[in-house]
């Protein structure tokens, strides 16, 4: 044996996670036949879980190997199983056989199939002793993606060693090993992510993080297991040889498997379904009644409508009851045991006309492998008393608000297509993995449609062949459900779409562009309305400011107005308390020139009396004189009355003062001609 196989144990390794493997499922104690044992890796770690360890190969390198480490071995040819099995049996001379080990051996033999069964027959004389393999993966996700490139790079060790002449699939693994009776017992697949076959790096299709790498994988993991797996490490236990699993294509019975849910809630409708599908021009499908959470007196009443179709209908119908899950569990467990090469929907109140099933085998024989889809009507009906139970009327006209044409970005957007009016490929389900989700309350059947037809692509027509009946109260996922489930459903179904890459079908781009520029005038338009409004805004805002300076000037002028009003009356209060004053004072001047000037006019009497010098002539003169200023007097005291009067009506608070000042002048002028007259009056001493 070369030295490539040189293979040594560490943690983590594969030889490390197949001793755990056996320490659980194997005995206590007894011999370990390490079939294929290469240098015996495990040796050491058996030996020390209290085993003994025996070691056959043909090559000679190994087997010294092993020999000079102090382990018992045994040169021999595997491709002779009967006389592998016959020398395992020489060997364990009457010592417990705890099991038995083939790793990295099977596929290097042409016919693995002789060697499983001898070793199955020698397990089964040895109280079922268990076997572990290790086997590569050749449906490894680096293999896949290099394969689909053209690449098929052979290498000295590793997936695929040179030396290997037999590949095994996950598939091919079960059915080799059924078919030798084998049972298996546990698993410890090794991962390797990437594995050795993640070359060369600048692969764009094995690069991580690259959409094309990223959509392979994605498609790869949900087909089924095994996409990082590169050995299969098994333990098995002897039994029955059966017949396994095959991955090889076999023709399906029908074309058309037909899933029919329900509650028992619509009997009435129900019997209806089935008799929609009794009238089918074509036959060529299988319905399996899904009774969702029913129970056994409901399923009784079930089962007696079925009855009542036509026999070969009948025949073509299998009851299956369901339990617990939402409204996805029961499309789920009938994809599961769907016959068909398409499979359809319809919900126990949908109605299929006669050309249904037609329509659907024709667009897929059209274009093979993809999403099949019609037109579909709906129905507006009410519940409504039949007798001793409830059936169902027609409210409004049965109209087609249902899209007749399959826009997949418009479908991105919302659901607008009702699962009675399309058929999805089988292949999607049991190749590529695709499930209803569980978590979904609604809208399951959306996102399945989304999916399969991201895949599969859309053969359509616009012809209506079924009816969608709408129950406009008491019943139907619309009344069943919240708004906010619809949402979250809604939401859920784009953040799962969201989260991987997306194939896009033929014309796919086209319609996205289109819609893309659509988005983009839009934004545009978005933006110069945007634009305007903002100036609008502006000047909103300036004639806002405007408004609001004015409506404050305005404060301000009425509250100057009303302190101005207030400061003039206290103002006009005070002139008119200070005219009062000064009338008063000017009267008693007045009175006072007055008694002054009879006074003196008495004293000038008596003295002219006395003086003969003074003549008649100064005395009438000075009479006058007094005349003139009496007469002035109150002259100008209603003068300064009537001016101040004038300048407190048309003066502000600020020129009050003025006309008080003038009365006070006119005072002061009173006063003067009354010293005049008084001085008029004085006798002249000479």
């Amino acid at each position: 044996m070369s030295e490539r196989y040189r293979f040594e144990y560490t943690p983590g390794s594969v030889y490390a996670q197949v001793v755990t493997l056996f320490r659980k499922v194997g005995p206590d104690r007894g011999v370990i036949i390490d079939i294929g044992c290469g240098y015996g890796a495990i040796a050491e770690p058996v030996r020390e879980l209290g085993y003994d360890y025996v070691g056959i190969d043909f090559s000679p390198d190994g087997l010294a190997s092993l020999s000079e480490r102090g382990f018992e071995t045994c040169a021999l040819d595997l491709s002779d199983s009967g006389k592998a099995a016959l020398r395992a049996r020489e060997l364990l001379a009457g010592r417990p056989l705890a099991g038995l080990t083939a790793l990295d051996i099977i596929e290097h033999l042409n016919e693995p199939a002789p060697l499983l069964s001898a070793l199955h027959d020698l397990a089964e004389d040895y109280s079922a002793a268990p076997l572990v393999v290790s086997i590569p993966n050749v449906t490894h996700t680096d293999i896949g993606i290099k394969l689909l490139l053209g690449r098929w790079d052979v290498t000295s060790t590793g997936l695929l060693d040179s030396t290997h002449v037999s590949l095994f699939s996950p598939a091919r693994l079960d059915a080799e090993m059924a078919r030798a009776g084998w049972r298996e017992i546990a698993r410890d697949d090794f991962i390797l992510d990437p594995s050795d076959q993640h070359f060369p790096e600048d692969l764009v299709a094995l690069a991580s993080g690259t959409p094309l790498h990223d959509f392979l994988l994605q498609t790869r993991e949900q087909a089924g297991p095994g996409a990082r797996t590169n050995q299969f490490i098994r333990a098995y236990l002897p039994g029955a040889p059966r017949d396994g699993p095959s991955s090889a294509a076999v023709a399906d019975p029908v074309f058309l498997s037909v899933l029919v849910r329900t509650r028992g809630q619509h009997l009435v409708t129900l019997e209806d379904t089935l008799s929609s599908l009794s009238a089918q021009s074509e036959r060529d499908f299988e319905v399996l009644l899904l009774c969702h959470n029913v129970s056994e007196e409901v399923f009784s009443e079930i089962c007696a409508v079925v009855g009542r179709v036509p026999p070969w209908l009948a025949a073509k119908v299998r009851a299956v009851r369901v339990g617990g899950g939402g409204r996805g569990r029961p499309l789920a467990v009938g994809v599961e045991q769907a016959r068909g090469r398409y499979v359809a929907a319809l919900d126990d109140d949908d109605l299929a006309l006669a050309h249904w099933v037609a329509e659907f085998k024709r667009l897929a024989e059209r274009r093979p492998g993809a999403v099949v889809r019609a037109g579909c009507a709906a129905q507006p009906v009410a519940e409504e008393p039949w007798g001793a139970s409830f059936g169902y009327r027609q409210v409004g006209q049965t109209h087609c608000p249902f899209a007749l044409h399959f826009d997949l970005v418009d479908h991105l957007l919302e659901n607008r297509t009702p699962f009675c009016s399309v058929a999805v490929p089988r292949s999607c389900f049991s190749d590529l993995g695709l499930t209803f989700d569980p978590t979904l309350p609604v809208l399951e059947d959306w996102d399945v449609v989304l999916r399969a037809s991201l895949w599969c692509g859309v053969s359509e027509t616009p012809e209506v062949t079924s009816i969608y009946r709408r129950w406009t109260a008491e019943h139907g996922s619309h009344i069943d459900h919240s708004d906010s489930q619809w949402r979250s459903a809604r939401d859920a179904v784009h953040a799962s779409l969201d989260a991987q890459p997306i194939l896009l079908p033929a014309g796919g781009m086209s319609r996205l562009v289109e819609q893309a520029r659509e988005l983009h005038q839009k934004r545009l338009l978005e933006i110069e309305l945007r634009t305007e409004i903002g100036g609008l805004h502006g000047a909103l805002h300036g004639e806002r400011a405007a408004l609001a300076e004015a409506t404050e000037a305005r404060r301000l002028a009425l509250e100057a107005h009303r302190m101005s009003e207030e400061a003039a009356a206290a103002v006009s209060l005070r002139a008119a308390e200070e005219l009062a004053e000064v009338r008063r004072i000017s009267a008693e001047e007045l009175d006072e020139v007055r008694r002054i000037a009879a006074h003196e006019l008495a004293a000038a009497r008596r003295l002219a009396a006395e003086e003969s010098a003074t003549s008649a002539e100064r005395i009438a003169e000075l009479e006058r004189s007094l005349r003139q200023a009496e007469a002035q007097i109150p002259i100008a005291a209603a003068t300064a009355h009537h001016e101040t009067k004038l300048e407190i009506e048309a003066s502000t608070s600020w020129r009050v003062t003025k006309p008080l000042r003038t009365a006070a002048e006119r005072a002061r002028q009173v006063r003067d001609i009354a010293r005049r007259i008084a001085a008029l009056g004085q006798p002249r001493r000479g």
